[in-house]
């Protein structure tokens, strides 16, 4: 495997990170909004 090749997975990791951090934000405020209904 060359640099350019891992520099390539190591994008391609962050992004899938980034995307499953901002799902879990968009998770955590659909709760905390949900909660602050039933209050």
């Amino acid at each position: 495997m060359t640099l350019s090749h891992q520099i390539a997975l190591i994008r391609i990791d962050e992004k899938e990170n980034s995307g499953h951090a901002a799902m879990l934000g968009y998770r955590m405020c659909e709760i905390v909004i949900g909660w602050l209904f039933t209050l």
